[in-house]
């Protein structure tokens, strides 16, 4: 670990803070850029609660700039990096640019060749009707999916149109014009009949100049929202020919993007076994929280030592995993206090100060054990994880 490169992280979320538990196990000097006093991060780093006086004093104590989120705040960064000409930018202002706008991101993987859902961008004059959304239908056979270019995650930003009734069509354009109103892109996408979603985490290591990956996993999405991970994917029938696939494709967009140090890859698998890239996240990712199931090896303490061009530490795949998210019922200001959390040591809470509908609030996760029938074992955790996550909402209520 070279602990000589002083690594700032601008955002304060969950990502963040569990950056800086695994910064502060291997010894790193890290600290990141906090935006509001109830951000996750803020327990550690409150003297970096952001004030516009606060940049320069930052900028000075850092030596390699790195993301939390894509959903970054522009003018921060620029005052950043106008107070240390010095800084490293990993990845550079420009690539995160592209990367953080999904149609960009379309548009690279068509520059690349790289096999995705077919789409097209909607031009905010034609698209002012229902029946313009009933002409998409087309183009898109089985049904689209429209996106916001940008700032949608976690299902916000995402509209699945299966059918062209008056209530689908009405939803579509009523969906398309609040997204024009706020300057936002929107685009639509075929709609795509798949078996399974896949996903994989990469890593750049600078010493000898080369991607190394924790294994390509298995997601499984409730409401548009990432539910369970579990894997490695060729424990439970995905060929290693799709992961092989999966490393060249990532190759591909590390080499046009030489900046990125860490990102990972979400995949559509057809059911005519056909590999189609669904998006990019320029940064650590909620399908790698299984890494922290190896000690000192999850994808944070990997994410460090490629930002301080340091041997990168990746785990042998010598265990299968489920990793299930925590995710918000309804809106509520109740938090679970010490009693409530007890009882869930496995629990990772992330200490947000509030719970709303489809918000990530934590993530269990648990190896899954060996046996004769490795799918029933699996079968086994994820209904454990399932019933644990039920517990704990019936914890919360009761206390």
């Amino acid at each position: 670990m070279n602990k000589n490169i002083r690594i700032g992280i601008l955002g304060g979320g969950q990502l963040a803070e569990m950056t800086l538990t695994a910064g502060k196990e291997l010894g790193a000097d890290i600290k990141c850029l906090v935006n509001h006093k109830d951000d996750p991060s803020f327990i550690y780093h409150a003297e970096q609660c952001f004030l516009p006086e606060k940049l320069v004093t930052f900028a000075k104590s850092i030596d390699v700039l790195s993301f939390e989120s894509e959903f970054f705040n522009v003018s921060q960064l620029e005052s950043i990096l106008n107070s240390n000409a010095k800084i490293r930018c990993f990845p550079k202002p420009e690539s995160i640019q592209i990367l953080k706008n999904k149609l960009e991101q379309k548009k690279l993987f068509e520059q690349l060749s790289i096999p995705q859902a077919d789409f097209l961008k909607l031009i905010p004059q034609y698209f002012k009707t229902r029946s313009s959304f009933e002409k998409l239908f087309t183009k898109f056979l089985s049904g689209y999916v429209l996106k916001f270019a940008h700032g949608g995650y976690d299902g916000k930003g995402n509209l699945v149109v299966r059918d062209n009734n008056e209530d689908s069509l009405q939803k579509a354009l009523e969906f398309s014009q609040k997204a024009f109103r706020e300057g936002v892109d929107v685009y639509a996408e075929a709609l795509i009949p798949f078996d399974q979603e896949l996903a994989i985490t990469c890593f750049y290591e600078s010493k000898t100049e080369q991607l190394k990956y924790l294994p390509l996993v298995i997601t499984k999405q409730h409401e548009n929202i990432c539910k369970e991970v579990w894997g490695p994917a060729q424990d439970f029938n995905i060929s290693s020919s799709h992961e092989d696939h999966a490393k060249k494709i990532a190759q591909k967009i590390q080499n046009l993007h030489p900046d990125l140090r860490v990102f990972a890859i979400e995949f559509f698998l057809t059911s005519d076994h056909k590999l189609l890239v669904n998006e990019i996240a320029p940064r650590v990712h909620n399908s790698g929280h299984f890494s922290q199931l190896f000690e000192n090896q999850s994808q944070f303490h990997n994410w460090i030592l490629s930002l301080s061009e340091s041997s990168l530490d990746i785990p042998k795949n010598n265990k299968c995993f489920v990793m299930r998210n925590l995710i918000g019922l309804s809106n509520t200001d109740k938090l679970p206090g010490t009693n409530t959390l007890e009882p869930f040591p496995s629990l990772k809470w992330y200490g947000k100060q509030s719970i709303n509908t489809g918000r990530k609030m934590g993530h269990w996760n648990k190896e899954v054990p060996f046996g004769a029938d490795l799918k029933l074992e699996l079968s086994k955790t994820r209904e454990y994880l399932a019933n644990e996550e039920k517990s704990f909402w019936k914890k919360l209520n009761n206390d």
